[in-house]
């Protein structure tokens, strides 16, 4: 809450030498997690960025898979098309290994539509 004096609850705002930083995005929590070693890796929802864009802010590795190759079983859909989990990890390999034990899991991906080849993304780490 603003009390008017320059405070925003206990913080004083107008600190001109404070260096103002944001992860940015909607899985920026995530990327923080990952970026300050409270996990090895992190998923959060992809849509326009919101993997790649606090990955790349924070200096960890943002993947936005294939679109089906990753199950969206439970992600409150924001433009379905477009709508991708992602991973988010210190280094490729890490991103690599969740990849691997993420993708086609649930019986709900493109595999079952048939040509999974053409879904799927390989990585040789």
């Amino acid at each position: 809450k603003n009390n008017g004096d320059g405070q925003l609850g206990d913080h004083d705002y107008h600190d001109d030498d404070a260096v103002i930083l944001s992860p940015g995005g909607s899985s920026s929590g995530s990327a923080v997690s990952v970026a300050v070693g409270s996990s090895l890796a992190s998923i959060g929802t992809d849509t326009g960025g919101s993997v790649r864009l606090p990955a790349s802010w924070c200096g960890i590795v943002g993947f936005k898979p294939t679109y089906g190759s990753i199950s969206r079983r439970g992600v409150v859909s924001y433009a379905s098309s477009l709508d991708t989990v992602g991973i988010l990890a210190n280094s490729v390999n890490c991103t690599s290994l969740v990849f691997d034990v993420l993708k086609n899991r649930d019986g709900n991906t493109l595999e079952e539509l048939g040509d999974a080849t053409s879904c799927t993304v390989g990585m040789d780490v």
